[in-house]
């Protein structure tokens, strides 16, 4: 169902310590991409999380 989907949650700091994403120390440290991609989907799982509390599940296709 669309909107179980829709408030399910992805958590990339939750993993083993041996599957971890070490911190980044610069824009030019390799590590660099993953963990600012693990911050950004932190933020936008907030962002989402707000919007639906605020105005409510989004409408999919021919559910009302």
């Amino acid at each position: 169902d669309a909107v179980d989907s829709e408030r399910m949650e992805f958590n990339g700091s939750h993993h083993p310590p041996t599957m971890g994403v070490p911190a980044a120390t610069g824009p030019f440290d390799p590590r660099s991409l993953a963990d600012s991609e693990r911050r950004v989907i932190a933020r936008l799982q907030r962002l989402r999380k707000w919007m639906y509390g605020s105005f409510g599940l989004p409408s999919f296709g021919g559910e009302a």
